[in-house]
């Protein structure tokens, strides 16, 4: 049971302010619009409560992210991107550019290219730490204002100005107190996981530089030239150390070097119930692409192609990610022998690759669809 309460701490606060939220606007309109309300102004009341209370939520992940941003900023630290609501905004040869991307489980996502000789912990612990300052700054100068004006200021202003404040409390909550939501790490959980070994903090810079890197057009092989896993054995409890592992296997596959892919899986496959849930799905991805060009054992394809986690986790990535559409190229070319639904899906991932926001992936993701193409070019000779 405590178990069970630590692993999903941050989904139960998520619930229980949720329901302490609608506790309080039906306690606002009380006190802000009387007893005496009619039904059909109660009704109207409320519902234009919960949509104020959805436009607090917009604007504290905004807030959140530029937290992240600001103080990244003020120590030296450059702009690499600025994700929120499924568009990402990104630089490249000084031109800001916007495209589509969506991240499951995370509202936003800031990311910035750290200083060349790196940051002290409590830098990286301030960059980490900047989304809840944010927001609890400004929650407590909205509870300010409400405090000290509320008698003089229209009541659905001050209905604004409390779930303002409260949302932004939840948000420094959900995302300073350690934990994963939706398999995804929150900052009080990075920072806790930053502490344990200096390999996490030079994995943490060096993931930010490899971004950097890739999104102005490197591939990942050019990025990184060395593997981690040469001279490191893996956490798989950290996401740290397995985001090194996950960028071992980018290098790897943009390499062509499928024998060294295939170890990084195996390695990960060791202590698999340790990792957590994005990389989980990041991982079985790219087993099921190798299985599939490289005559893995059909029962496992089987295996793969029949999981709902991982093909619900591929279809929703290949929405916008060249490599979500390479493995589903592979699979209706390989395992479906579908050339004309191949050639669809080809279509669909020139096109996506095309306005990709990271063009160093996407010119790996070409390499890759090419020698899957050329391996298995005419299917109907197999």
């Amino acid at each position: 049971m405590i178990g069970f309460l630590k692993k999903n701490i941050a989904v139960i606060l998520f619930i229980v302010l949720s329901l302490i939220f609608g506790g309080c606007i039906g306690y606002s309109l009380i006190i802000f619009f009387g007893k005496e309300q009619g039904f059909v102004s109660l009704i109207t009341n409320l519902l234009l409560s919960f949509l104020i209370m959805i436009v607090c939520i917009f604007m504290q992940i905004i807030i959140h992210e530029t937290g992240h941003l600001t103080i990244a900023l003020m120590r030296g630290w450059k702009f690499i991107s600025f994700m929120a609501f499924g568009f990402i905004l990104t630089k490249r040869d000084g031109h800001y550019r916007l495209s589509t991307m969506k991240l499951a489980g995370a509202g936003g996502q800031c990311l910035l290219l750290p200083p060349e000789n790196g940051d002290s912990d409590f830098g990286i612990m301030l960059y980490n730490l900047g989304g809840v300052i944010f927001n609890l700054m400004f929650s407590v100068i909205s509870g300010i204002l409400l405090w000290t004006c509320h008698e003089s200021l229209n009541p659905y202003l001050n209905i604004f100005l409390m779930l303002f404040a409260g949302v932004g409390i939840c948000f420094f909550l959900v995302n300073g107190i350690p934990s994963t939501f939706s398999g995804i790490p929150n900052d009080g959980y990075n920072i806790l996981r930053l502490r344990e070994d200096k390999f996490s903090t030079q994995v943490f810079l060096d993931s930010l530089r490899f971004l950097a890197k890739t999104q102005s057009g490197k591939r990942p092989h050019e990025a990184m030239e060395e593997y981690y896993s040469d001279n490191k054995q893996f956490d798989m409890s950290s996401p740290f150390h397995v985001c090194a592992l996950t960028m071992d296997l980018a290098v790897a596959l943009d390499r062509l070097d499928f024998d060294k892919a295939h170890n990084l899986i195996a390695l990960a496959e060791e202590r698999w119930n340790e990792i957590i849930q994005i990389y989980k799905n990041e991982i079985a991805m790219e087993r099921l692409f190798l299985n599939l060009i490289d005559n893995g054992e059909i029962s496992k394809i089987e295996e793969a192609v029949n999981d709902k986690n991982i093909m619900n986790y591929l279809n929703q990535n290949a929405t916008f990610r060249p490599s979500a559409l390479r493995i589903q190229y592979a699979i209706a070319l390989i395992y479906d022998k579908d050339r004309e639904k191949a050639d669809k899906i080809m279509e669909r991932f020139n096109t996506i690759s095309e306005s990709y926001y990271n063009v160093g992936d996407a010119l790996c993701e070409k390499a890759l669809m090419k020698y899957t193409s050329g391996l298995y070019g005419d299917i109907s000779k197999q």
